[in-house]
This record gives structure tokens, C-alpha cells and sequence, in this order.
């Protein structure tokens, strides 16, 4: 994963959605702490046993080790 490095704004970024330039899709920044928490809900969903399809399972999966990847 690439990681992005912008220089340093006076002020902090909070998570909400990020548009850059006028040509793409806006995103969504989460800071690195509600990340993390939101990771560790989605973790103790998946450990939870709930019943999903295996698509699903996957997607939810994949958005938690995204949501973890900014563990440095």
C-alpha cells in the first residue's frame, strides 16, 4: 500500500470526506485512532460468528485489515 505523505497543515485533519482535484470521486479520511477502533469492532463482529454469506465475510474482512493498515 502506498502511503501518501501531505505536508503538515496548521491546523489538525479530522476524518470526513477528502475531494482532491475536481476530476475524481471524493474518499474518506478517517484519522489513524478511529481507524483502529473501527477495526477492532469490525474484528469482534467476525469473531462474533454472525452468519454471512462468504462474500460478505470478505468484504468486511478486507475493509478491517484496510482500517488497520495504518498501524505504523
Amino acid at each position: 500500500m502506498i502511503v501518501l505523505d501531505l505536508p503538515e497543515e496548521e491546523s489538525r485533519l479530522e476524518s470526513g470526506v477528502v475531494q482532491v482535484g475536481q476530476d475524481d470521486w471524493p474518499g474518506i479520511f478517517i484519522r489513524g485512532d478511529e481507524a483502529l477502533y473501527a477495526a477492532h469492532l469490525l474484528r469482534m463482529f467476525i469473531k462474533s460468528g454472525k452468519d454471512l454469506d462468504k462474500i460478505s465475510m470478505m468484504g468486511i474482512e478486507n475493509l478491517a485489515s484496510l482500517l488497520e493498515s495504518c498501524k505504523v
